[in-house]
C-alpha cells in the first residue's frame, strides 16, 4: 500500500471540469484581466502590500506602513473572530500547513496542475520551529499566527505578479519560497479582496467592541 504523505482531512473533490493553471497566468493589472479598474487594483495593492497587517503582533507596525493585526484591532480570540470572518465572506476553506513542503495537500486539495476553479480554497504553509527537548521529543511551535501566514502570503504574491485569472473571474494568488518551491496557493473570487478590506479594518472590530464593552 502506498505511503499517504498528507492529511486526509485536506482533500477537494468535486465533478467540475478541470483547467490547465499555466494558461491562465496573468498579471491583475493587465487591462485585459477586467477583474478590477484601476482604481480598485491600486487600493489592492495599497492596502495588501504596501500597508499588510504582516507585522507580528506586538502592536505596532513600521516606519513604512506595514501593520500589525493587533494594531488594527485583531488579537487574542479576535484572531479566531476574524478568520471566521474571512471564510464566511469568502466561502473557502482555508488549509494551514507547518510542514517543509506542500506539494502532496496542493495535489490533494486539487490545486496542482490542472484544477477546478469554482470552488474557492487555500494551502498556505505556515512558518513554524522545532525544538529538540533532552528526551527527544521534537516540540513544534508556530513562528506566526494564522492570519499573519494568509496576509504574508497573500503580500508576496501581489508584489511579485505571481497570480492567474480564471474565465469565471476566480483568481489564484501564489507564493513560493526563496528555493522557488511552492509555499501558497489561493484561489479566491475576485471580489473577495475587495470585501476582506472592510472586515479587517471595519469600526466595529474587534478592539472597539472591547472598548465599548470597558466603558
Amino acid at each position: 500500500m502506498a505511503q499517504i504523505e498528507y492529511n486526509e482531512n485536506y482533500v477537494h473533490s468535486c465533478n467540475n471540469a478541470k483547467v490547465e493553471m499555466v494558461v491562465y497566468r496573468k498579471n491583475l493589472s493587465d487591462s485585459t484581466a477586467s477583474v478590477y479598474t484601476p482604481e480598485q487594483f491600486q487600493s489592492i495593492i495599497d492596502y495588501y502590500v504596501s500597508k499588510a497587517p504582516v507585522i507580528k503582533n506586538n502592536g505596532a507596525g513600521d516606519a513604512f506602513g506595514l501593520r500589525s493585526l493587533s494594531e488594527i484591532g485583531w488579537k487574542g480570540s479576535g484572531l479566531g473572530t476574524l478568520e471566521r470572518e474571512l471564510i464566511k465572506s469568502s466561502e473557502m476553506t482555508l488549509v494551514f500547513i507547518r510542514s517543509d513542503a506542500i506539494t502532496h495537500t496542493l495535489k490533494a486539495m486539487d490545486l496542482d496542475t490542472r484544477i477546478c476553479c469554482e470552488h474557492p480554497r487555500a494551502v498556505l504553509k505556515q512558518s513554524f520551529k522545532l525544538k529538540a527537548k533532552e528526551n527527544g521529543q521534537i516540540e513544534v511551535t508556530n513562528s506566526e499566527t494564522r492570519m499573519e501566514c494568509l496576509f504574508r502570503h497573500i503580500r508576496n504574491s501581489l508584489a511579485h505578479g505571481r497570480t492567474y485569472i480564471f474565465n469565471n473571474s476566480n483568481i489564484m494568488l501564489e507564493d513560493c519560497d526563496d528555493n522557488g518551491v511552492l509555499s501558497a496557493r489561493i484561489l479566491i473570487k475576485a471580489q473577495t479582496l475587495i470585501d476582506w478590506m472592510a472586515i479587517i479594518d471595519h469600526p466595529d472590530n474587534y478592539l472597539n467592541k472591547q472598548k465599548k464593552s470597558s466603558s
